[in-house]
C-alpha cells in the first residue's frame, strides 16, 4: 500500500477526522443515525440514505460535500466547463451508473472525473430516481438508523 492509499484509508477509518472538519449539527444527526466514520457512509445506497429517517436532500448534499471535502481536499469545487459543455461528464457518469438505485455514496464522492459541482449534479439525478421511484414514501421512513439498513 503507497503512501496515498494508507493516507485515504486513514481517513475513511477516523472517527474523529471527519468531525473535524464538519458541521456539529450535521456530525451529531449523523451519530444519532449510526454513522461513526466517513467508511460507515461508502456502501450505503443513496436511495437507502434518503430513505434514513431525517435525512432529506439538503442533509444528504452536505454530508456528501463534507466526505468529499475530507478525502479529496484538492477537488476542483467548481467545473470550468459552462453550459451544455459541464453536463457532459455527469452524463458520462450516469451511463456508467446506469441504475440509479443501486448506486452507492462512494460511487458519487469517489468519482475521480467530477467537480465537486459535478458530484452534485450526478447526485441530484440519482436523488431525482429515488423520489419517482416505490421506495420512496413521503409519509415514511424506511429506517430509523444504519443498523437497520445492514439488516436488509
Amino acid at each position: 500500500m503507497n503512501m496515498k492509499e494508507k493516507e485515504m484509508e486513514s481517513k475513511l477509518r477516523s472517527r474523529t477526522k471527519w468531525q473535524e472538519t464538519t458541521d456539529e449539527a450535521i456530525c451529531s444527526l449523523f451519530r444519532g443515525l449510526g454513522f461513526h466514520c466517513p467508511e460507515d457512509f461508502m456502501e450505503v445506497r443513496v436511495y437507502d440514505f434518503l430513505n434514513l429517517d431525517r435525512v432529506d436532500n439538503n442533509r444528504a448534499e452536505e454530508m456528501i460535500v463534507a466526505l468529499t471535502e475530507l478525502l479529496y481536499p484538492d477537488k476542483e469545487k467548481y467545473s470550468d466547463r459552462f453550459d451544455s459543455v459541464r453536463i457532459e461528464p455527469v452524463m458520462l457518469w450516469l451511463i456508467e451508473h446506469p441504475n440509479p438505485s443501486t448506486v452507492t455514496l462512494r460511487d458519487l464522492i469517489c468519482a475521480e472525473k467530477l467537480s465537486l459541482e459535478e458530484i452534485l449534479d450526478a447526485f441530484d439525478a440519482v436523488s431525482m430516481g429515488f423520489y419517482h421511484s416505490p421506495e420512496y414514501n413521503s409519509r415514511k421512513y424506511r429506517y430509523g438508523h444504519r443498523r437497520e439498513i445492514e439488516s436488509v
